[in-house]
């Protein structure tokens, strides 16, 4: 058996090799999800889907699951398709399944992403996003003259679960994942938390004031390495 020195909980699913790469640096990493994502696949929104995939179109997209949505309903590679998306695990999967070359903004936050679709002076964008998707984007291009069409592509449900093993850390990836934690726990005031980005550790901030890390990196595997070094940092001043 490993002998652990830390313990971290993520609130989402991570791939095995995350878990994996703490276990070597004697950390055990535990997933509990704490939000599913269901895409909306129903007959008139993927005949709207595919009509738009024929468009010229500046496209939005602010999470992997609306990537996924998306590409679920069309049968082609979109041609016309200019594509603004955030960092990491969503412009991963944006550049796999539409191209990488489609894609002319890309941000670690939907504020910074606002920004650089302002500074293109696009005319209009069509934003894909859940039924939990934050205002930022469909407040902030309005005030800037960018006209924004919004299609909800995927449903997000809270998934709440009750921890009741003490953690040294707990990673969020996302501002529904923090809502759904703490509707049923609360944590000890030593717990680190790690939050993937700026909109995601705001949510944080509204339910706790202990130590937060924000990642400077892009995508889950980044926030992982950020709890991990962090962890080693406090053993080694101790």
């Amino acid at each position: 058996m490993l002998d652990y020195n830390h313990a971290i909980l993520s609130t989402a699913d991570l791939p095995g090799l995350l878990t994996d790469k703490a276990a070597t640096e004697g950390i055990r990493l535990d997933t509990v999800p704490f939000i599913q994502t269901t895409a909306l696949a129903n007959d008139d929104l993927v005949a709207h889907i595919r009509a738009l995939s024929h468009l010229n179109l500046f496209t939005v997209f602010t999470s992997p699951a609306a990537v996924k949505a998306v590409a679920g309903a069309i049968d082609h590679v979109p041609d016309n398709w200019k594509i603004c998306c955030l960092s990491g695990e969503t412009g991963e999967r944006a550049s796999r399944l539409f191209g990488e070359d489609r894609i002319v903004a890309q941000a670690p936050d939907a504020a910074t992403l606002s920004e650089q679709m302002i500074q293109l002076q696009l005319p209009t964008v069509t934003f894909f996003c859940g039924n939990l998707r934050r205002d930022i984007i469909p407040t902030t291009l309005p005030k800037a003259g960018i006209a924004v069409n919004e299609l909800m592509v995927y449903r997000t449900v809270l998934h709440p679960v009750v921890i009741t093993e003490p953690y040294d850390g707990i990673l969020f990836s996302s501002p529904s994942a923090v809502e759904s934690f703490f509707s049923l726990n609360t944590v000890a005031s030593a717990t680190i938390l790690f939050a993937i980005g700026q909109t995601t550790a705001d949510a944080v901030k509204r339910y706790s004031d202990n130590t937060l890390v924000v990642n400077t990196g892009v995508g889950k595997t980044a926030l992982v390495s950020t709890a991990i070094e962090y962890l080693h940092s406090l053993k080694s001043i101790a």
